[in-house]
């Protein structure tokens, strides 16, 4: 910022707002500082109260926390990583005010003061360091750069998020389109450290925009179809069968090492968020219940129903090549075992056994046999029309 700047002339306020002559601005347009870090220090709603809801960059007029249409090319501060949110309870429902920890760097040997976050949804964060002021420290003699761990409040997060990420992912130079960018503001003048400063003079502030990402509690899914990259809650298999369950956390491995139970099993503790359980065999419906417990002991579940279908039962025909009327009737189940058959026709018991002889048959009329299977607590059944001889039990009417 050259010297002869500082004697641009005040604007006003948006028409309406109450406000009186719009400062300069250490960004290269005019704001005011006083309210913007004020909003980020209450948050949004009490920002666009200080403001009339909105603040005047220049000719231009933006969102007290849209910084999108600043020229942001410094790079002294940089948010390293994901803000993790550290006081969000583990039977959170609901949106909740999130306390979020972001590792500050500042690349320069001297201080950055009333350091500051600005999300592309609208939300401000204004961060304090460890000393209870807003101010990133510079690196000390020998160091590359200076990492501080700094605290915001960010009003009505989302419980059971995961990850949230604010802005198009990256740094974008100069300026960009609005709500697409995410900001991290900071004043070079020490005379701003109480960030509410009327005058934040030369060489005043800067900007950097780059993603933000938030990393919250996640929740726990329990998916009954592993094929699919959709989870489902509920899911039929042959009845008898074994199926596999997938157990899931959204939260972020730093919050491990989580540990799996579900159906008497248990896995871990491990920093793999994803676990395989096999259940069954499954010869009812059957709700299925997967809980997942990280490194603070909150445990958080999900329940899958998964429902049965009967078995496939099929018949098979021998004997019908003399067409003598004595055929060999075979009964098989696909998958199922240890089964009991009983024969029947038209309500009346042939037999029992996974083969029945019957006939003679020498009528010439069309029979309906049925074999019921029961094979460990599995339904199957089947039936055949046969007559004088087993090549005409195709197309054979009863």
């Amino acid at each position: 910022m050259s010297s002869d700047e500082s004697d641009l002339p005040p604007v006003e306020g948006p028409e309406g707002s109450g406000e009186t002559a719009i400062e300069k601005g250490p960004f290269g347009g005019q704001w005011d500082r006083r309210t913007l870090f004020k909003g980020a220090a209450l948050g949004t709603a009490a920002a666009a109260m200080a403001t009339g809801g909105r603040m005047a960059f220049g000719p231009l007029t933006a969102f007290a926390n849209d910084l999108s249409n600043l020229p942001c090319t410094a790079n002294d501060v940089q948010i390293i990583g994901t803000g993790i949110v550290v006081n969000e309870p583990c039977d959170c429902t609901g949106t909740f005010d999130a306390e979020v920890e972001f590792t500050v760097r500042n690349i320069t040997s001297t201080g950055r003061y009333c350091v500051s976050v600005h999300l592309n949804d609208g939300r401000d964060i204004l961060l304090i360091a460890p000393d209870g002021t807003s101010t990133a420290f510079g690196k000390a003699q020998g160091e590359d750069f200076r990492d501080t761990v700094m605290t915001g409040t960010l009003v009505n997060f989302p419980c059971g998020a995961g990850v949230v990420c604010f802005g198009q992912e990256g740094v974008t130079r100069g300026k960009c389109d609005p709500g697409t960018c995410s900001t991290v503001a900071w004043s070079t003048s020490p005379g701003a450290a109480d960030c509410e400063s009327p005058d934040l003079s030369p060489p005043g502030g800067q900007c950097r925009h780059q993603q933000i990402c938030i990393q919250g509690r996640g929740n726990t899914t329990l998916d009954c179809d592993v094929t699919t990259t959709d989870i489902e809650e509920s899911c039929a298999v042959e009845c008898g069968s074994s199926t596999t369950l997938r157990l899931c956390t959204t939260s972020d491995p730093l919050l491990g090492p989580f540990t799996y139970t579900l159906d008497g099993q248990s896995f871990g503790p491990t920093t793999a968020t994803c676990h395989d359980f096999v259940v069954g065999p499954i010869t009812e419906t059957t709700t299925f219940t997967g809980c997942v417990t990280d490194a603070s002991e909150c445990e958080k579940c999900d329940s899958v129903e998964i429902t049965t279908t009967d078995l496939t039962a099929t018949i098979r025909v021998d004997g019908g090549t003399n067409c003598d009327g004595v055929l060999t009737l075979t009964a098989s189940v696909q998958g199922g075992s240890g089964c009991s058959f009983t024969w029947t026709e038209g309500g009346t018991t042939l037999g029992t056994g996974p083969t029945l002889s019957y006939g003679p048959v020498l009528d010439g009329v069309c029979h309906t046999i049925t074999v019921a299977a029961v094979c460990g607590g599995c339904d199957a059944s089947a039936s055949v029309n046969i007559s004088q001889c087993a090549e005409t039990t195709v197309g054979c009417t009863p």
